[in-house]
């Protein structure tokens, strides 16, 4: 080593200022575009996010670009997490199908499965994490919800027929 290695090594060994270690992939506008773009097709048309165990590595394959890139897209440009994207998705599908009443009465357990998820634990942690409740209180709230739509959809009616009725009684008779 030279005498200027030397000091350059000192120098930064001991500088109190660390070099960030994140390395950044700088995408063109166009590029990131086309890959929110092809992986958004991919998400709504193939649904791959109900495969239990997709890897990053197996969405990288069908989108056709490295794991890295994918993986600093998603990060960089999308702002999230390989697991939080799928997951995302997965628990967007699952509202979706609770809120058209497609999923069922099938348990938490049956519900986590087929949407994807290895247990029920992860599904009731990324519910809590996407909607702010666990799966239970959503579908327990999903419920009241519509009973109380259902009785005031009830009540309403009954109270138009009885102030009608008696309008149309007093019109009838009130004809000659």
């Amino acid at each position: 080593m030279t005498k200027q290695n030397i000091f350059g090594y000192l120098r930064n060994f001991f500088s109190d200022s660390k070099e960030d270690q994140t390395f950044l992939i700088h995408y063109r506008k166009h590029d990131s575009e086309s890959i929110k773009l092809r992986l958004k097709e991919l998400m709504t048309e193939k649904k791959p996010f109900l495969q239990r165990r997709y890897h990053i590595k197996e969405l990288a394959d069908e989108l056709q670009i490295p794991v890295h890139q994918l993986s600093a897209f998603l990060n960089q440009v999308l702002g999230t997490s390989f697991n939080d994207h799928i997951n995302q998705y997965r628990i967007d599908h699952c509202i979706e199908l609770l809120n058209a009443n497609l999923a069922g009465r099938s348990n938490l357990e049956q519900l986590s499965k087929k949407r994807g998820f290895n247990n029920r634990s992860s599904f009731t942690t990324a519910f809590k994490k996407f909607t702010g409740q666990k799966p239970f209180d959503y579908i327990k709230r999903k419920t009241f919800l519509q009973i109380m739509n259902s009785y005031r959809y009830k009540a309403v009616n009954n109270y138009n027929i009885c102030i009608y009725l008696p309008l149309k009684l007093y019109s009838t008779f009130n004809e000659d």
